[in-house]
């Protein structure tokens, strides 16, 4: 059975050839601050996908989703104030 010692994090951000073929990124998280963090490795037609925004918090978006769903208002705000969602 082949098997090898993986890297950590740190040590992958560290590869010098990751660096050197761009695939270490900084971005702006909103609570850690600047992060490195590794680029998506596959490329479609030669592009290189970018990373996207950091993880949103629990529930940041829920009112744009039940709202996308044609949820009221009026029951949006019933659904948080029992705290059916959050």
């Amino acid at each position: 059975v082949p098997c090898a010692r993986f890297l950590d994090r740190d040590e992958v951000l560290a590869q010098e050839q990751l660096q050197a073929n761009g695939s270490i990124d900084v971005i702006d998280h909103p609570l850690m601050g600047s992060m490195r963090v590794v680029k998506s490795p596959p490329r479609f037609g030669g592009e290189v996908l970018e990373p996207g925004s950091p993880s949103p918090d629990h529930g940041q978006h829920t009112r744009q989703v039940l709202a996308s769903f044609s949820v009221g208002e009026d029951r949006i705000e019933k659904m948080f104030g029992d705290g059916v969602v959050s």
